[in-house]
């Protein structure tokens, strides 16, 4: 230390600081998904290791039709030490998790390791590091237990919030395509077998498939048949 004064080390030190305050600047803004209509239309103003991730860019397509800054915020009480992650970014990251087929959180949570833009996308709290994204992937997400106990204090209205703005989204889409909604219904129907010895291919029924012979074993059931395939003959 003494071939060198420690003034010197100054701007070395401060250079190495950079990516940190500015890591903390960002973490104040605005959470990402309330911005995705505009994120959508300027993708110029993501980051370049964003737009790099297809992964990303997908969910960036597939996350923007919905109204995320409807849904109600968590409430301020909460231990010190806990993560605050807000009801928005938990519902869009379950939907990562049912996109993926992810059936558990520590899958989902694996998944947003190995694709370290969607943690920002999301919304999760970041923290800071000098690496490729600004952020330290492992440290930024909460642990898989912490997610199963957001899942389990969710509030239904939040989720009741998001089926909203879905079917908004759906009625917008079915406007431009010129299809009124309600005007076409589409069911799916299964047929149900009836307990009757007329039902059993080991009993013996003369004219069984008689429709003027009403089964006396079921007074609701009615003639029917279903072919071996739904391939058209």
């Amino acid at each position: 230390m003494a071939s060198r004064p420690i003034v010197s080390w100054i701007p070395a030190v401060f250079q190495t600081m950079l990516p940190f305050t500015a890591m903390k600047r960002r973490s104040s803004e605005v959470n990402p998904l309330f911005r995705l209509p505009t994120l959508a239309r300027e993708p110029g103003r993501l980051p370049g290791w964003f737009q790099a991730s297809p992964t990303a860019m997908r969910y960036l397509q597939l996350l923007t039709p919905l109204d995320w800054a409807a849904l109600p915020q968590r409430s301020p009480s909460h231990p010190a030490h806990e993560q605050v992650i807000s009801w928005a970014t938990f519902a869009a990251a379950c939907l990562v998790k049912l996109e993926e087929g992810c059936s558990t959180m520590p899958r989902l949570r694996r998944f947003l390791l190995e694709h370290p833009p969607l943690i920002w996308l999301l919304g999760f709290p970041l923290q800071p590091a000098r690496t490729t994204w600004g952020f330290d992937p492992e440290a930024s997400l909460p642990t898989a237990r912490h997610l199963t106990r957001l899942l389990r204090t969710c509030p239904n209205g939040a989720l009741q919030t998001l089926l909203d703005s879905s079917v908004r989204a759906i009625q917008k889409e079915l406007v431009e395509l010129d299809v009124v909604l309600g005007d076409t219904i589409s069911l799916d129907t299964k047929h149900i077998l009836a307990w009757v010895k007329e039902n059993n291919p080991k009993a013996y029924v003369s004219d069984r498939f008689d429709k003027s012979r009403q089964p006396k074993g079921d007074p609701d059931c009615k003639l029917g048949c279903k072919r071996r395939h739904n391939r058209p003959v």
